[in-house]
C-alpha cells in the first residue's frame, strides 16, 4: 500500500523575543510608617520576586521588570476614608494615582523620567465597595494598559512578602 498523502510541513515557530518593562513605584506614608527606615530594600526585595516571576519558563517569553524610579511620598495621600469603620475606595485611589503618575512621566522612552507602568503600594486597606464594607480587594489595575501613559498604572495593598505576587498579577492586567 503506497502513501498518497503529501508530507506534513513543520511550521516555524517564532523565536521568543524579550520583552522590558520600565517600572515606577511610588510608597505611600503608611509604607514608611511600617516598614521604616527598611522601606527601600523590603520595596527591592518584593520587586525581585516579581522579576523571577516574570522570567520563569512559563511565561513564553522573558519579561524583565525594571525598576527606574522609586518615590517615598512624605505628604501625599490619593485617596480618603469614607468614614471610620472601613478602607479606602480602590477605584478612586487608583484613578488619583493614575493621574499623579501621568504628571511624573516623560514621553519620550530615553528620558530617565520615563516609565512604562507605575505602581503604588499602599499599607491602607483597599476596598471595592468601601460603602458595603467589602474590602477583599489585594489590587487593583485596568485591563491592557500598558501603552497608554494615562492609565498604565496599578496598586497594591502590602500585606507581607506575598504582595509580590499581587504585584505580579496586577502587572499582568496592565
Amino acid at each position: 500500500m503506497e502513501n498518497t498523502s503529501s508530507p506534513k510541513r513543520r511550521v516555524k515557530r517564532s523565536m521568543s523575543r524579550e520583552r522590558h518593562v520600565e517600572l515606577m513605584v511610588a510608597a505611600d506614608t503608611t509604607m514608611t510608617a511600617y516598614h521604616g527606615a527598611n522601606l527601600r530594600h523590603y520595596i527591592l526585595t518584593l520587586l525581585s520576586i516579581v522579576a523571577l516571576v516574570y522570567r520563569d519558563a512559563s511565561i513564553g517569553n522573558p519579561i524583565n521588570i525594571a525598576l527606574v524610579n522609586l518615590h517615598i511620598l512624605k505628604n501625599k495621600d490619593f485617596a480618603r476614608k469614607t468614614n471610620s469603620s472601613t478602607g479606602l475606595s480602590a477605584s478612586d485611589m487608583l484613578r488619583n494615582f493614575c493621574k499623579w503618575q501621568r504628571d511624573m512621566n516623560e514621553l519620550d522612552d530615553n528620558s530617565i523620567l520615563h516609565h512604562d507602568t507605575a505602581l503604588l503600594l499602599t499599607r491602607e486597606t483597599i476596598c471595592r465597595n468601601p460603602w458595603l464594607g467589602k474590602c477583599d480587594t489585594l489590587g487593583l489595575a485596568e485591563l491592557g494598559t500598558m501603552c497608554d501613559h494615562y492609565a498604565s498604572c496599578a496598586l497594591v495593598q502590602d500585606n507581607g512578602l506575598s504582595a509580590a505576587f499581587t504585584i505580579a498579577h496586577e502587572l499582568g492586567h496592565v
